[in-house]
């Protein structure tokens, strides 16, 4: 590897070729070749990655996404309704314009990659690791267990490389760049910024106004990067959506450039969209429905046990519906989720009646439910989550900078955190519809966010600016004092001599002290403390300490899902009356947390569970509703089979625990 020269056997990669769906396998090009590379290759490889990956973001621009850590599809086409919303509000004449890249990994020029990266700065030697991936390579078909003789391979990244996406990320930045230092390209402004490209790896979208200008020095663009680094776009599959552009400009357009012209909308990483809100819920979530429902059907045949079913659900349902839910935050009626939800439980029934009641199976299983997904309450999360990265971190995606500037002098980060009867008067009309929507259920899920009323301790002191009447939190920035919760303990607020001590405050932050105090306590703040000051939640904390981890999802569902007190169930109350004695919420909790990995056997667990629901109908419940049917244990023949008695209280049931 010092050498650069690595043994040509790791270099060699098998090709099996797949045939496409739909297509008859009569010709080459109806097979997809898959390269499968060597395992030692991939791991080295992996360790090239994951060095680059440390430094990628601070060399490849915001718009790109695409395999960059920290950065996903959905902050692009949230993105991007944002900029449809710019356009079809104004009278400016726009385009959409959706790239078709053709083979755009496997026409990378070696010899250019060599330059960009050299061009970057990375140093010579993690190139000279890079290239000896790419010193001789070559390749071999497997078609029906038989190898074809090997032939090289002189250009485009390996196929199944860990290293792949991040090359081709630099090799595609001199592209990005140019165009959006080109003055002739015109982008959509939002403020201060103007926003030309949307990138995903190769999927390239780009949002111009002035369409005859912005394609003629596009096209250009395209030419010269086209020369130098091989690639090639396949303008026939390239998609255009037009808007507000007149007839007889658009005429012209459509004769000058032999784009895919779309009237309604056109695709960009699996999501249709379009230019009316309406058009875009029916042809994404309609057609997700259908797709749902078709896929369940055709399970239907299959022997899967109750548990195989909810397994089903959340390993192949849940991540299609997530994805559709944060690429496309939009407004979804009720009537969906309820149909959706009634798809989807008859599936996990089988298309026969409900045993257990929904609401008991979407609890969370440290909660003493089974963690069906509830995909009403997965779609508020995913709007919490959005308000999350809102919070004010530094690297925030480029959606939510756009977002913060409709807001402009005011800052979302604070208002997120003001009661809204306190928020100023009209600010909120000119926000974008997904921020207005995130808002909303942000504010709806406000007390369990917070956890301790309208006032939540991580609330930055800015927000009081709002509140109360010359309130400067400015000076109390300077002295390093950022958050409520810097000001209080375990008793409530802190007196203002610990507070002075603690910041080395002069006598005149006095009368600002006194506002806060006067004005928490009307919230009942002060005496809530005064017992016990319950910690701050996950999502208060995200606030204060101003970190951003992985799983925002599942941190917001969490905080949803959050009740003060255990609910308890009609199964909770049969089991009391068996055992004769009364169980506290916090014990059924335990139990419940106890059970948690208690097994790896799904058999096990799905019967344990089905024991604790009272699934099981026994001798004594059976004959209450079927005459003929005898009440006494079928196992003793001596007493009453009641659902202790079978699984407990039989005689002859010891035998079976031992």
């Amino acid at each position: 590897m010092d050498s650069g020269n690595l043994p040509s056997e790791l270099l060699n990669a098998a090709i099996v070729t797949l045939p496409k769906l739909g297509k008859p396998p009569t010709s080459c090009q109806n097979f997809r070749p898959i390269s499968l590379i060597n395992v030692d290759l991939k791991i080295y490889t992996k360790i090239l990655a994951n060095r680059l990956a440390l430094t990628i973001t601070s060399l490849i621009g915001m718009d790109q996404v695409g395999f960059i850590p920290g950065r996903q599809g959905p902050d692009n086409t949230r993105r991007l309704l944002n900029l449809i919303q710019v356009l079809t509000s104004s009278s400016k004449p726009g385009l959409i314009l959706s790239l078709d890249a053709e083979k755009a990994f496997d026409r990378v020029h070696w010899g250019f990659m060599s330059e960009v990266m050299a061009k970057f700065s990375i140093p010579p030697e993690f190139v000279k690791g890079v290239f000896s991936v790419y010193a001789s390579p070559s390749a071999t078909v497997r078609f029906a267990g038989f190898h074809s003789r090997a032939f090289p391979i002189t250009n485009g990244t390996r196929q199944g490389c860990p290293l792949s996406p991040l090359l081709y990320a630099l090799v595609l930045e001199p592209l990005a760049q140019m165009i959006r230092q080109s003055d002739d390209v015109r982008g959509i402004e939002v403020g201060p910024q103007t926003h030309k490209l949307n990138l995903f790896a190769d999927d390239v979208l780009l949002t111009l106004t002035s369409p005859k200008t912005s394609l003629e020095a596009l096209t250009n663009i395209l030419h010269e990067y086209g020369t130098f680094s091989y690639h090639k776009i396949n303008f026939s599959k390239t998609q255009a959506l037009p808007v507000n552009i007149p007839d007889d400009v658009l005429t012209t357009l459509k004769q000058e450039f032999s784009f895919d012209w779309r009237t309604k909308f056109l695709t960009y990483l699996g999501i249709k969209l379009a230019l009316s809100p309406q058009v875009l819920f029916d042809i994404n979530y309609g057609k997700l429905l259908i797709e749902i429902k078709t896929l369940l059907r055709s399970w239907q045949p299959r022997r899967l046990s109750w548990f195989g079913r909810i397994a089903a659900l959340k390993m192949t349902i849940l991540p299609k519906i997530l994805y559709v839910f944060r690429a496309l935050p939009i407004f979804i009626p009720r009537a969906f989720f309820s149909t959706l939800q009634g798809v989807v439980n008859a599936f996990l029934w089988n298309y026969r009646r409900p045993r257990i009641k929904f609401p008991v199976l979407s609890r969370r299983i440290e909660g003493g439910g089974l963690g069906v997904p509830d995909f009403a309450k997965y779609s508020r999360a995913v709007h919490v989550a959005a308000m999350i990265v809102c919070l004010g971190y530094a690297s925030r995606p480029q959606w939510a900078v756009m977002e913060a500037i409709t807001l402009t002098p005011h800052d979302l980060m604070v208002l997120l955190w003001v009661p809204p009867p306190n928020r100023p008067r009209g600010v909120f009309t000119s926000l974008f519809a997904t921020t207005t929507l995130s808002l909303r259920i942000w504010d709806s899920m406000f007390l369990k966010i917070s956890g301790t009323g309208p006032v939540s301790r991580a609330a930055p002191l800015r927000m009081f600016q709002y509140i109360l009447p010359h309130f400067n939190a400015q000076c109390w920035a300077t002295k390093g004092v950022f958050n409520l919760c810097q000001l209080t303990d375990k008793c409530g607020v802190l007196e203002f001599a610990s507070v002075q001590s603690k910041f080395h405050l002069q006598d005149s932050y006095f009368l600002s002290y006194c506002q806060l105090q006067s004005y928490l306590r009307t919230q009942g703040f002060t005496a809530f403390y005064s017992i016990h000051k319950p910690p701050l939640t996950l999502i208060e904390s995200l606030g204060v300490s101003q970190l951003l981890p992985k799983g925002l999802i599942s941190i917001g569902l969490n905080a949803i899902m959050k009740d003060r007190e255990l609910p308890l169930w009609r199964y909770h109350s049969a089991w009391e009356k068996d055992l004769k004695r009364s169980i506290e919420p916090e014990l059924w909790a335990a139990v419940f947390r106890r059970d948690v990995g208690v097994s790896r056997n799904a058999t096990l667990l799905e019967t344990s569970r089905k024991v604790l629901y009272r699934w099981y109908w026994t001798p004594d419940k059976t004959s209450k509703f079927v005459s003929s049917s005898s009440s006494v244990c079928w196992r003793c023949s001596s007493q009453t089979g009641t659902y202790m008695h079978i699984w407990w209280q039989c005689p002859l049931c010891p035998p079976h625990y031992c």
